[in-house]
């Protein structure tokens, strides 16, 4: 099993890698908004987004943090492949990171997908 995780800077990518993660039987992920450090240089280091900031246009450099389990090579392959195709040239500057680490255990997954043919 694996984590996997890819930060990004754009909105529109991660919502159409969400859509498609369940034709490649990626049985879930979470995504929370994020900064990264370049960001946080200015000296602004807030501790929560209030309401007053988000509808005051909030930061640009908000970046969404996606991570996932993936319980087989072949269905971690597709995922990155998935998001690589996405997102376009990752080693561009303000495009995004993506890495995997390896898990031993695992509890609370979903089930697999109906019709994926793995077991659960």
């Amino acid at each position: 099993m694996y984590a996997l995780v890819a930060v990004l800077a754009d909105e529109e990518k991660v919502r159409r890698i969400l859509r498609e993660f369940p034709l490649i039987d990626v049985r879930g992920a979470t995504v929370i908004e994020s900064r990264g450090i370049g960001s946080l240089a200015d000296g602004d280091v807030p501790m929560f987004t209030n309401l007053t900031r988000v509808l005051a246009g909030g930061s640009s450099a908000v970046r969404y943090t996606l991570f996932s389990v993936i319980m087989t090579p072949e269905t971690l392959e597709k995922a990155k492949r998935l998001i690589l195709d996405v997102v376009g040239n990752i080693e561009e500057r303000d495009t995004g990171i993506m890495f995997v680490v390896p898990l031993a255990e695992v509890y609370g997954l979903a089930p697999a997908m109906p019709g994926s043919g793995e077991q659960a």
